[in-house]
């Protein structure tokens, strides 16, 4: 969560993850917008898109 100081929110975090951890067909990754590259680094994002 360190790239997220500042802007991280635990409620949309949990309430993002209740919505979309239950599903085979979604994933949920926590990161900021502002930052496309460390999303697209990710582990979870890179192993999911198409």
């Amino acid at each position: 969560m360190e790239a997220l100081a500042g802007r991280y929110d635990s409620v949309v975090d949990a309430h993002g993850r209740a919505l979309l951890e239950e599903k085979d067909s979604t994933r949920f990754v926590a990161g900021d917008i502002f930052e496309p590259k460390s999303m697209i680094e990710d582990d979870t994002v890179r192993e999911h898109l198409d």
